[in-house]
């Protein structure tokens, strides 16, 4: 087994992948912490929620209506449920 030594060229190469690397996190970083920020509503609707909670919607009003998830209504027919209310049920009932 021989050992080989590294060039001074071998270490130029290995600093621009690293510096391409990192540029590219640092790129990923950015789409993903936009991502948060953009893709959380505050409000689902009651389809959404079922969705989410994998339930049907006349689940989703009956939570509701036993106060076991926040919502609002808005408008006659529609009503819009706490996206934080889905989730801290989520956890609060998961096995």
């Amino acid at each position: 087994m021989s050992a080989q030594i590294a060039t001074v060229e071998d270490f130029r190469e290995l600093k621009g992948l690293v510096l391409g690397l990192t540029g590219k996190i640092t790129s990923l970083e950015s789409e993903i912490k936009a991502m948060r920020d953009d893709s959380i509503p505050e409000r689902l609707t009651v389809v959404e929620a079922a969705k989410m909670m994998r339930v049907t919607p006349t689940t989703i009003h009956r939570y509701i209506d036993a106060g076991r998830l926040d919502s609002q209504k808005v408008g006659e027919r529609k009503t819009l449920v706490s996206h934080a209310s889905v989730v801290a049920f989520l956890v609060k009932h998961s096995s």
